[in-house]
Parts: structure tokens; sequence; C-alpha cells
């Protein structure tokens, strides 16, 4: 296989196979680690975790459709910078939801929960960082 064939085959197997649920299931554990464990369940966390999730690709899709409505018209900065804006706006709005939300679902104090949601989310970058290297790496052992 050419360069460009690999590339193409491992783009598309990496997409159409991402196990998107597991990554949620990290989330909610870490959520987990951080608050009482008898006063909530874990299953608890995990819906905590869906409905920040849900928030976060209604804000992706929301973006998308901007993004595809701007390429409908001409080519204007005026509507591009609006919808880089728009974007940042939206990105900025989900980050600062999740502390907001956090505080008010688990009834803390808002200067402990800033911390922990802090701490929360430091954790589970370095987590998404290493499963979407070993998913790279094993896509890219599985192609065919």
């Amino acid at each position: 296989m050419s360069t460009h064939e690999i590339k193409e085959k491992l783009i598309y197997s990496f997409i159409h196979n991402l196990p998107k649920a597991i990554y949620m299931h990290f989330f909610a554990f870490s959520l987990w680690l951080f608050h009482g464990k008898k006063k909530w369940y874990y299953f608890d966390h995990g819906i905590f975790t869906l409905h920040y999730f849900s928030f976060i690709l209604l804000t992706a899709l929301i973006i998308v459709l901007a993004v595809w409505i701007n390429s409908a018209f001409e080519e204007n900065i005026f509507l591009e910078a609006l919808l880089a804006i728009f974007s940042i706006f939206c990105f900025l709005y989900s980050f600062l939801y999740f502390f907001r939300s956090h505080s008010r679902i688990y009834n803390e104090k808002k200067f402990i929960s800033r911390i922990k949601g802090i701490f929360i989310f430091v954790i589970n970058l370095f987590l998404l960082i290493f499963i979407l290297l070993f998913y790279t790496i094993f896509t890219l052992y599985t192609l065919h």
C-alpha cells in the first residue's frame, strides 16, 4: 500500500472504530474518586458524565452547523471572524459549564468544587492523551 492509502485507511478506521463510550467511563471514574463514596454511587457520576458530554456534543453540533451555514456564503471576513468568536465562546462556555454544573450537582462550596474540577480536568486530559495515543497505535497495528 502507498503512504496515501495507509493514511486514508488509518483515518477511516480511527473515526469509525473509536470507542467513545470508554472515555466516558474514565471521566465518571475520576468523578467517583473525588467525591464521597457513601453519598454518591458510580452510577450517579455516570449520569452527570452523560449530561455533560451531551452538552458538549450539542455545542459541537451547533458549531458545525454554523460552519456549514457559513460555507454556503461567499468568503466574508466579517462572518468568518464572527464564527471564530462564536466558536471560542462556545468552547469557553462548555469549559465553564462543567464547573457550574459540578458545583450544583455535588452541593459543595464553589472553591472546593473548582479545585476538584481542575484536578478532574488535568487527570482526564492525561487519560485522553493516553487513550488516543494507544488507540492510534492499535489502529495502525490492525490496518489491513
